[in-house]
Protein backbone atom coordinates (compact mmCIF):
# COMPACT_ATOMS: atom_id res chain seq x y z
CA UNK A 1 0.00 0.00 0.00
CA UNK A 2 1.55 3.49 -1.07
CA UNK A 3 1.33 6.11 2.10
CA UNK A 4 -1.01 9.38 1.10
CA UNK A 5 1.16 12.27 1.62
CA UNK A 6 -0.93 15.67 1.92
CA UNK A 7 1.83 18.04 1.49
CA UNK A 8 1.12 19.95 -1.75
CA UNK A 9 4.52 19.86 -4.33
CA UNK A 10 6.30 18.15 -2.04
CA UNK A 11 4.61 15.16 -1.77
CA UNK A 12 3.30 14.91 -5.17
CA UNK A 13 7.08 15.01 -5.99
CA UNK A 14 7.50 12.06 -3.89
CA UNK A 15 4.94 9.53 -4.80
CA UNK A 16 5.27 10.55 -7.88
CA UNK A 17 8.97 9.00 -7.57
CA UNK A 18 7.39 6.24 -6.14
CA UNK A 19 5.41 5.38 -9.46
CA UNK A 20 7.09 6.00 -12.22
CA UNK A 21 4.81 6.21 -15.41
CA UNK A 22 7.01 6.73 -18.91
CA UNK A 23 4.62 6.87 -22.04
CA UNK A 24 5.79 8.40 -25.69
CA UNK A 25 5.43 12.45 -25.93
CA UNK A 26 5.85 14.53 -28.61
CA UNK A 27 8.88 16.95 -28.56
CA UNK A 28 10.69 19.55 -30.20
CA UNK A 29 14.13 18.69 -30.61
CA UNK A 30 17.24 21.17 -30.26
CA UNK A 31 20.29 20.25 -31.77
CA UNK A 32 24.02 20.31 -30.50
CA UNK A 33 25.54 23.04 -32.49
CA UNK A 34 27.13 26.04 -31.03
CA UNK A 35 25.32 28.91 -31.32
CA UNK A 36 26.16 31.07 -34.20
CA UNK A 37 24.42 34.31 -33.60
CA UNK A 38 26.71 35.09 -30.91
CA UNK A 39 28.48 38.50 -31.24
CA UNK A 40 32.62 37.58 -32.04
CA UNK A 41 33.88 38.95 -28.42
CA UNK A 42 30.86 37.14 -26.47
CA UNK A 43 31.41 33.63 -27.95
CA UNK A 44 31.61 30.59 -25.78
CA UNK A 45 30.06 27.19 -26.19
CA UNK A 46 26.54 26.39 -25.90
CA UNK A 47 25.01 23.13 -26.20
CA UNK A 48 21.69 22.81 -27.53
CA UNK A 49 20.19 19.86 -25.65
CA UNK A 50 17.40 17.96 -26.68
CA UNK A 51 14.86 16.37 -23.93
CA UNK A 52 15.53 13.07 -25.42
CA UNK A 53 18.50 13.37 -24.20
CA UNK A 54 17.49 14.62 -21.23
CA UNK A 55 15.18 11.63 -20.68
CA UNK A 56 17.32 8.63 -21.60
CA UNK A 57 18.23 8.26 -18.31
CA UNK A 58 18.11 5.10 -16.07
CA UNK A 59 17.15 5.19 -12.36
CA UNK A 60 17.51 3.25 -9.05
CA UNK A 61 16.30 3.03 -5.60
CA UNK A 62 18.02 4.98 -3.13
CA UNK A 63 17.42 6.14 0.15
CA UNK A 64 16.51 9.35 1.66
CA UNK A 65 16.83 10.74 5.26
CA UNK A 66 14.85 13.95 3.93
CA UNK A 67 11.81 11.75 3.31
CA UNK A 68 12.71 8.40 5.47
CA UNK A 69 12.31 6.31 2.15
CA UNK A 70 13.44 4.66 -0.53
CA UNK A 71 12.90 6.72 -4.01
CA UNK A 72 13.40 6.70 -7.47
CA UNK A 73 16.81 8.49 -7.96
CA UNK A 74 18.69 9.46 -11.47
CA UNK A 75 21.56 7.44 -13.15
CA UNK A 76 22.59 10.19 -15.67
CA UNK A 77 24.44 9.07 -18.76
CA UNK A 78 28.11 9.77 -19.70
CA UNK A 79 26.90 11.99 -22.31
CA UNK A 80 24.41 13.94 -19.53
CA UNK A 81 27.54 13.92 -17.67
CA UNK A 82 30.26 15.37 -19.27
CA UNK A 83 26.70 18.74 -19.82
CA UNK A 84 26.70 18.85 -15.53
CA UNK A 85 28.54 22.54 -15.40
CA UNK A 86 28.07 23.70 -19.00
CA UNK A 87 25.60 26.30 -20.18
CA UNK A 88 22.83 25.18 -22.21
CA UNK A 89 19.85 25.65 -24.39
CA UNK A 90 16.68 24.05 -23.43
CA UNK A 91 13.06 24.51 -24.99
CA UNK A 92 9.77 23.19 -23.87
CA UNK A 93 6.67 24.47 -22.24
CA UNK A 94 6.54 26.56 -18.63
CA UNK A 95 5.02 25.14 -15.44
CA UNK A 96 4.57 27.75 -13.00
CA UNK A 97 5.52 26.79 -9.57
CA UNK A 98 3.58 29.71 -8.09
CA UNK A 99 0.71 31.83 -8.12
CA UNK A 100 3.04 34.82 -9.11
CA UNK A 101 4.18 32.92 -12.15
CA UNK A 102 7.73 33.29 -11.14
CA UNK A 103 9.19 30.40 -9.63
CA UNK A 104 8.59 27.90 -12.71
CA UNK A 105 9.65 24.50 -14.05
CA UNK A 106 10.36 23.73 -17.97
CA UNK A 107 8.80 20.86 -19.25
CA UNK A 108 8.97 18.56 -22.15
CA UNK A 109 5.29 18.35 -22.20
CA UNK A 110 2.20 20.69 -21.72
CA UNK A 111 0.61 21.14 -18.93
CA UNK A 112 -2.15 18.29 -19.20
CA UNK A 113 0.04 15.74 -19.82
CA UNK A 114 3.63 16.42 -17.96
CA UNK A 115 4.73 14.37 -15.15
CA UNK A 116 2.70 16.19 -12.47
CA UNK A 117 -0.19 14.18 -14.03
CA UNK A 118 1.79 11.17 -14.09
CA UNK A 119 1.70 10.97 -18.10
CA UNK A 120 5.81 11.79 -18.12
CA UNK A 121 9.21 10.76 -17.21
CA UNK A 122 10.52 13.26 -14.04
CA UNK A 123 13.22 13.19 -16.21
CA UNK A 124 11.13 15.64 -18.50
CA UNK A 125 10.90 18.73 -15.91
CA UNK A 126 13.58 21.33 -14.75
CA UNK A 127 14.12 23.61 -12.12
CA UNK A 128 14.40 26.82 -13.77
CA UNK A 129 15.99 29.73 -11.63
CA UNK A 130 16.75 33.00 -13.37
CA UNK A 131 19.87 35.36 -13.24
CA UNK A 132 17.41 38.21 -13.22
CA UNK A 133 13.59 37.37 -13.79
CA UNK A 134 12.10 40.03 -16.06
CA UNK A 135 8.30 38.93 -16.03
CA UNK A 136 5.70 36.55 -15.26
CA UNK A 137 4.80 33.53 -17.43
CA UNK A 138 2.07 31.89 -17.88
CA UNK A 139 1.32 28.10 -18.34
CA UNK A 140 2.07 26.41 -21.29
CA UNK A 141 4.14 29.28 -22.89
CA UNK A 142 6.71 27.62 -25.19
CA UNK A 143 10.17 29.01 -24.53
CA UNK A 144 13.93 29.06 -25.10
CA UNK A 145 15.95 29.41 -21.74
CA UNK A 146 19.83 29.35 -21.63
CA UNK A 147 21.85 28.60 -18.16
CA UNK A 148 24.42 26.54 -16.74
CA UNK A 149 22.70 23.07 -16.00
CA UNK A 150 23.34 21.31 -12.93
CA UNK A 151 22.42 17.27 -12.19
CA UNK A 152 20.90 16.54 -9.35
CA UNK A 153 22.24 13.30 -7.62
CA UNK A 154 21.14 13.56 -4.20
CA UNK A 155 17.96 16.09 -3.63
CA UNK A 156 14.72 14.01 -3.62
CA UNK A 157 13.13 17.28 -3.29
CA UNK A 158 14.16 18.94 -6.49
CA UNK A 159 14.12 18.12 -10.26
CA UNK A 160 16.51 15.88 -11.61
CA UNK A 161 17.69 18.93 -13.63
CA UNK A 162 18.64 22.60 -12.88
CA UNK A 163 19.21 25.34 -15.02
CA UNK A 164 21.38 27.87 -13.24
CA UNK A 165 21.19 31.33 -14.37
CA UNK A 166 19.10 30.89 -16.66
CA UNK A 167 17.53 33.81 -19.34
CA UNK A 168 14.80 33.47 -21.48
CA UNK A 169 16.42 33.67 -24.97
CA UNK A 170 15.14 33.93 -28.24
CA UNK A 171 14.44 30.61 -30.41
CA UNK A 172 17.35 28.89 -31.43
Amino acid sequence: MIPILNFGLVGTLIMWQIVVFIVPFRFHAGDYSTNQNIPADEIREIVKVPWTTLMFIDYEEKYFEETDMEMLAPVFTEELKKLDGKRVEVEGFVIPLDEMGTAIALSANPYASCFFCGQASPASVMSIYFKDQKRKYEIDEYLYFEGELKLNYDDPLEFYYILKEAKEVEEY
